[in-house]
């Protein structure tokens, strides 16, 4: 009867102990965080030892998706098994790999076995797996991960369409000196910006604008944001070209070798020129005040157009008939010279106004070629963007081509070799 009763009672501390002593839970797995496509993150898992154990355990585990790790388990130095006794907490890290576009579902495995002490103890293993899952950034998914990815393949980055520069103003640029921006996309010569700290007239005029000098036919191509007979430049005229701007202010005084005076001029105080007493010239002004210029009856000298009948002040009474006689003769000249002059006069007046209505008719056809010079090159340059966007275009799916080309190419080869390492174990 005692041995019965001590068979029965180490019979049940023998279940007891192949019960319990392998009883655990996997809890609280870590969820990672700022994880990027192919990175292998470390998580951590609590696996619990029941309180009832009678046992202690020894455990070892794995996920299925991640690479093995060598790491020491908290308050144990061996790895990668730990030992839990019972109520006993530890923390198990393990890695997983990131895979897939944005969700990676992993399970980790925990297998435990007892170590027996032949009292209560008996050899015994048991298993458990905690599915879990995490989020992480990946090539593609419309978002700048401006650690991982710019705007094209660039150093260790990842070439997306995630950070496209915006083509308007930018390029992908991450090696340029303008200082390339989160994305790699920087400023460039030719995005109708200007920036005095890297462009100027002679390295970027398309941006700048055309230095003093350069050709041009509007002003908004100068930086000097002047365009004078087809030249840019910084002031409205320029000195020394051989034109006399008036309609622009340049004039005798701020511009002597382009605006000089004729001969019988000279140049005001506000810039005009002017005649003046003692050039020779009698101007209407000038009559009866400037002896110097002008000759008329009462000035005590007989001049070449006066005589005894026009001008007896100056010239004395006629005394003969002969002297009458040609003094009548030579007033007659001197009206007909002066109808001449006149019917010469009125000629050149015609004839200059008919060159101006001409000028005037040219000026308007100029006009009119130049506003349709402009919308061609207005046609031109949207024409130009747009080629470029679709030669972009064209090269992304050029590229695109290309990598699935050769992604076919590395499926179907592993295929092969899978069908002959198939083939070999047959």
């Amino acid at each position: 009867m005692k041995k019965e009763v001590i068979l029965i009672f180490g019979m049940i501390l023998f279940l007891a102990g192949s019960i319990t002593a392998v009883d655990f839970t996997i809890t609280g797995v870590s969820a990672p965080s700022d994880i990027y496509q192919g990175d292998s993150p470390t998580l951590t898992a609590q696996v619990s030892a029941s309180s009832g154990n009678l046992c202690d355990m020894e455990c070892v585990w794995q996920v299925n998706k991640g690479p093995d790790y060598s790491g020491y388990v908290s308050g144990n130095s061996k790895a990668p098994s730990t030992v839990l006794k019972k109520g006993e907490n530890e923390i198990f890290p393990f890695r997983v790999n990131a895979e897939g576009d944005g969700k990676t579902n992993f399970v980790i495995s925990v297998a435990c076995t007892r170590i027996p002490n032949y009292i209560n103890c008996w050899p015994g293993q048991s298993s458990g797996s905690y599915s879990s899952s995490f989020n992480f950034s990946y090539s593609g998914d419309s978002i700048c991960t401006i650690l991982r990815e710019k705007c094209a393949d660039y150093q260790n980055y990842t070439g997306t369409d995630d950070c496209r520069c915006d083509y308007s103003e930018k390029e992908c640029r991450p090696d340029s000196i303008r200082t390339a921006d989160n994305y790699g996309c920087a400023t460039f010569c030719g995005n109708s910006i200007f920036e005095s700290e890297f462009e100027n007239c002679s390295g970027c005029p398309a941006d700048a604008g055309k230095c003093d000098g350069v050709n041009c036919f509007f002003k908004e191509e100068c930086r000097g944001g002047f365009c004078v007979h087809q030249k840019c430049w910084s002031e409205p005229y320029i000195k020394g070209d051989r034109f006399c701007d008036n309609s622009l202010n340049e004039n005798c005084k701020n511009s002597f070798d382009d605006c000089k005076c004729e001969i019988y001029e000279r140049c005001g105080s506000l810039g005009t020129c002017e005649t003046y007493c003692g050039n020779m010239v009698c101007e209407k002004s000038e009559r009866g005040i400037c002896l110097a210029d002008c000759k008329w009856c009462g000035d005590t000298f007989c001049s070449e157009n006066e005589n005894c009948i026009s001008c007896s002040d100056d010239c004395r009474q006629c005394e003969t008939e002969e002297e009458t006689t040609q003094a009548i003769e030579q007033i007659k000249n001197i009206q007909e010279n002066v109808e001449s002059s006149l019917g010469k006069a009125e000629e050149e007046i015609e004839k200059t106004n008919k060159e101006i209505e001409s000028t005037k008719s040219q000026i308007n056809r100029t006009q009119e070629e130049i506003s349709r010079t402009q919308e061609e090159i207005n046609k031109t340059q949207s024409e130009i963007a747009k080629a470029m966007e679709q030669l972009r275009e064209a090269e992304q799916k050029r590229l695109d081509m290309i990598f699935y080309a050769i992604m076919s190419i590395i499926i179907v080869v592993i295929i092969y070799v899978l069908i002959k390492l198939a083939n070999i174990v047959k």
